[in-house]
C-alpha cells in the first residue's frame, strides 16, 4: 500500500478498554501503512507506573498520566515527519480511566486543555461486551491492570461514549464478532 501525504504524516490513537484489541490492531496497522508502533506511557514512565497506580490518588494519577502523555506528544512529533505514528492509548484514557477512579469529568477536561498534545487525524475506538471481554482476558491472562480496573469497565466504556461526543475525529469500532483481520480492514478504509 503507497502512503499518501496525511498517511506520512498521520498520527493514529488506538483506544478502548482492556481486552478490545487495541495492540493486536496496532501492530498490523503499523505493519500495513508502514508506520511506527508507540505504545504508551513511554519508557521514562515505565519505573513509577506501578507504584503510582497502586498508591496515588485519582487526582495524582491523572496529572502522572497526563504528565506521560506531554512526553508521548513530544515524542510523537518528532517522530511523524516521515512516516506514520500509530499509538495506542493516548489523553482519551486518561481521561476515561481516571474519571471512572473519581476524578470529576470537567475537572479531568479542564486540566487537559491546559496542555497543548498532538492532534491524531483518527481515533479509533475499539469497543468490547463484557463477557467478549472476560473470554480475551482469560485467554490472554489478566494483567495487575485488567485486574486493577475490571470492575471499572462499565464506566470507563461510558467515559470513551462522552469523548465521542465531544470529539470528531473519533470512529467507534465493535469488535465483539470481528477477528484482527476484519478491524484491520475496516481502519484502512477510514484512512
Amino acid at each position: 500500500m503507497q502512503a499518501n501525504e496525511e498517511q506520512k504524516q498521520g498520527f493514529y490513537v488506538i483506544e478502548g478498554i482492556d481486552g478490545s484489541g487495541k495492540s493486536t490492531l496496532a501492530q498490523s496497522l503499523s505493519l500495513n501503512i508502514k508506520g511506527l508502533h508507540y505504545e504508551t506511557p513511554s519508557n521514562l514512565f515505565k519505573p513509577s507506573q506501578s507504584f503510582i497506580d497502586r498508591s496515588a490518588s485519582a487526582e495524582a494519577q491523572f496529572l502522572f498520566y497526563l504528565s506521560a502523555n506531554v512526553q508521548v506528544s513530544n515524542d510523537i512529533a518528532a517522530l511523524r515527519g516521515n512516516q506514520p505514528v500509530v499509538c495506542v492509548r493516548y489523553i482519551y484514557s486518561t481521561i476515561a480511566y481516571h474519571v471512572a477512579k473519581g476524578l470529576s469529568f470537567d475537572k479531568a477536561m479542564t486540566i487537559a486543555n491546559l496542555v497543548n498534545l498532538e492532534t491524531p487525524v483518527k481515533i479509533f475506538l475499539l469497543d468490547v461486551s463484557e463477557p467478549k471481554q472476560i473470554e480475551r482476558l482469560s485467554k490472554r491472562g489478566f494483567s495487575e491492570e485488567d485486574k486493577r480496573n475490571f470492575d471499572k469497565m462499565a464506566r470507563i466504556r461510558e467515559n470513551y461514549r462522552k469523548l465521542v461526543e465531544i470529539f470528531p475525529n473519533f470512529l467507534v469500532i465493535d469488535t465483539d464478532n470481528l477477528v484482527p483481520g476484519e478491524v484491520l480492514r475496516t481502519v484502512l478504509n477510514y484512512l
